[in-house]
């Protein structure tokens, strides 16, 4: 999403909102029915992708891309995955706040939830022979929300806004990441041989919360009051399924040779909770002045959404070293980090300062992993 500036004036206040990220369409590939023409795809070299269906919004994406295909993919080289498909929605926008004698920021624009990504292998074969190449990557992800940003510099890159009396934007919430469906059927096959080439990764990750905005008070002769931006909530990840031998016919495999080469890795992950904003009150002068200073909550992480593997007439074959057969992990993102406080009056009078730190965000809750295994056999450490 497009940024948003707030300029500064004498008296600011704003409820204006960077712009949303765009969203992010349904990617799909399907095998046609059985008997139909097959297609043959053969690269050569270093992340000579064999095919790559892509949904990114906020780049141009958007809309919904369906394919039918069979594919026979025989790959050689680094990061050569056999299949990548992705929906991936767009971040929000930032606000850039400038601050004023008395200011309130707006908010940082939302990220957009990933698209639906579904595969659909009927009697397709994928194999690839090099380290970090996966034969099926599937993945949805949520767009982050925007952070709020302002004019001065401050102790990290954001830098924070200026005022007398100031009040820090927050941030936007993050998008959830999309369903993602893979199936196998009719005698599918997956194949990998390098090192890290997961049999068949698939993600659904919900974009990260935005940041609420920094914030600096100044003055003398005069109260001065900070509050720092709170940090917004986090996506949470999609449901993530993995199904096989639904039409009864064959059995479907999935194998790797490679150190580290998981068969089957199917993941749903919240996204990290928007930290908080710091606030800093300085008041100096003549006179009975007082200098607050109070600073914005992280927000909670997101949850991680159901993962299901509902398995028949499969098998599963790992040779390599720490190569695990099935892994399945629904996990809960991160709360975010509150922001820190810091008052201080170097008045000659009566002087008071108050500095309040701000709460930190909850750590997101992992969902469901369900299993369901028929007539499936798992080997690893095989040679």
């Amino acid at each position: 999403g497009g940024p948003a500036s707030n300029p500064s004036g004498i008296v600011d206040f704003s409820n204006d909102a960077a712009g949303q990220g765009g969203d992010a369409g349904d990617v799909s590939l399907s095998g046609s029915a059985s008997g139909a023409e097959q297609f043959t795809i053969t690269t050569r070299g270093d992340r000579a992708i064999g095919v790559a269906l892509q949904s990114l919004s906020g780049s141009g994406g958007g809309g919904s891309e369906g394919y039918s295909i069979i594919s026979t993919g025989e790959l050689d080289g680094r990061g050569a995955h056999g299949m990548v498909l992705q929906s991936i929605a767009g971040g929000g926008g930032d606000l850039s706040d400038q601050g004023g004698l008395i200011a309130v920021a707006g908010s940082g624009g939302a990220g957009e939830p990933g698209g639906a990504v579904e595969f659909a292998g009927y009697d397709s074969h994928i194999s690839t022979a090099g380290d970090a190449s996966a034969g099926l990557v599937a993945q949805s992800i949520g767009g982050g929300g925007g952070d709020v940003v302002g004019s001065l510099a401050g102790d990290g890159n954001q830098g924070a806004s200026f005022g007398v009396y100031s009040v820090g934007g927050q941030g936007g919430d993050g998008g959830m990441g999309g369903a993602v469906l893979a199936q196998l059927n009719a005698g599918a096959s997956i194949y990998t041989g390098g090192r890290y080439a997961y049999g068949a990764l698939l993600q659904s990750v919900g974009g990260g919360g935005g940041n609420g905005g920094d914030v600096f008070a100044l003055a003398s002769r005069l109260p001065v009051v900070a509050v720092g931006g709170d940090g917004s909530v986090a996506g949470n990840g999609g449901a993530v399924t993995f199904r096989s031998g639904n039409d009864g016919g064959g059995t479907q495999t999935l194998s790797t040779a490679g150190d580290n080469a998981h068969g089957l890795l199917a993941q749903s992950i919240g996204g990290g909770g928007g930290a908080g904003g710091d606030a800093r009150a300085d008041a100096f002068g003549l006179g009975a002045l007082s200098a607050v200073a109070m600073a914005g909550g992280g927000d909670s992480g997101g949850a991680g959404g159901t993962v299901t593997v509902d398995a028949t007439n499969l098998a599963i074959v790992t040779t390599g070293m720490q190569a695990k057969g099935l892994v399945a992990h629904s996990i809960g993102g991160g709360g975010g980090a509150a922001g820190s406080a810091s008052a201080v009056d170097v008045s000659f009078g009566l002087a008071t300062s108050v500095g309040i730190g701000g709460q930190g965000g909850d750590g997101g809750a992992g969902g469901t992993v369900n299993f369901s295994l028929a007539r499936t056999t798992i080997a690893t450490g095989v040679a």
